[in-house]
């Protein structure tokens, strides 16, 4: 099955490839580009291109590779994913990559980094009894505005400092305990999430009662696509990454769209919605193992932090409806 499907795969290509290659992306033939009919008729026949179009103000990516992507989720312009679907268990490897299309070209961590701050000498962690809890596979993403730089080892000005200012929402407010993981997984980030794995299956096998774990990150879009006026503030939106290359995703996603719906309750307008991707981003390990985008790195700390109460008002929502 999947060896037909490919070679149909190529053969799309290759079909079109003589009607409009122009040496870069793929074309397609002149009666078709911009048809409106073509677009439906491939939507319909293939329900995961629909989510790979982008969203206003992101460039997506040609016709021909959304739909390369959406068959056999390769990506001709990544030849990670083609070693991806032939090499088992390599998939997990390449999960650090951002979605094709929306990723900066200049997110991109550098590659010397100055001394590591211990997790002690930022926060101190305490135990989980039930409730959240909260890690990230890149903490060392900053917002750019506020730090001068997209990485940065200084875990105030990154995503970890999110982290915490929830934990204390979470705790203070509605007296959910959480316990938030600190860890830089990142370095270097493209063995993020193998590294934040073992942070994440060490927590879980230490608390299996916690009923929600939410990798918390923020994109690398630009700024229109991840900053909404809520109240009259601008603040930092949200998107909910989902994977589904795992037995049991059907779970995650429910988690995933009952945390959408009660945010667009309490803040409509603050959440991007889902995005699914034939992936695990460790998703795997818990049925309640969310990845949330907070903002973006165009976006200030400031109005990261301003999404957290709505975060977490609808975090305590969802939890309180899990049996």
């Amino acid at each position: 099955m999947g060896a037909t499907l490919l070679l149909g795969c190529l053969l799309l290509v290759n079909s079109l490839a003589l009607a409009g290659f122009d040496g870069g992306e793929l074309s397609l033939p002149g009666f078709l580009r911009g048809s409106g009919l073509y677009t439906a008729a491939l939507e319909s026949a293939l329900p995961g291109l629909r989510s790979l179009q982008g969203e206003p103000g992101v460039p997506p990516l040609g016709m021909v590779n959304q739909t390369l992507l959406a068959l056999v989720d390769v990506n001709p312009l990544d030849p990670k994913t083609f070693l991806a679907n032939q090499i088992s268990g390599m998939r997990s490897f390449t999960d650090y990559a951002p979605p094709p299309g929306f990723a900066d070209e200049g997110d991109s961590p550098p590659e010397a980094y100055p001394a590591l701050l211990t997790q002690g000498e930022v926060y101190q962690g305490g135990d989980l009894h039930g409730g959240i809890f909260i890690y990230h596979a890149h903490t060392t993403e900053s917002f750019f505005p506020t730090s001068g730089e997209n990485f940065t080892t200084d875990l105030t000005q990154t995503v970890a400092f999110l982290g915490q200012e929830l934990k204390l929402i979470l705790e203070g407010d509605y007296g959910i305990p959480v316990l938030h993981d600190v860890t830089i997984h990142d370095i270097p980030r493209s063995q993020a999430y193998q590294e934040a794995r073992v942070t994440a299956q060490q927590r879980i096998a230490a608390a299996p009662e916690v009923r929600l774990v939410l990798d918390i990150h923020r994109d690398g879009v630009p700024r229109r696509v991840s900053t909404a006026e809520i109240n009259g503030r601008e603040v930092g939106k949200i998107l909910l990454v989902m994977g589904t290359a795992h037995e049991g995703s059907e779970e995650n996603r429910a988690r995933a769209r009952a945390l959408h719906e009660a945010l667009e309750r309490i803040a409509p307008g603050i959440s991007r919605g889902i995005r699914e991707r034939n992936l695990v981003y460790n998703q795997d390990l818990h049925p309640g193992a969310l990845l949330v985008e907070v903002g973006g790195h165009e976006n200030t700390l400031e109005e990261a932090c301003r999404t957290l109460p709505y975060l977490a008002q609808a975090l305590a929502e969802v939890l309180y409806q899990i049996p």
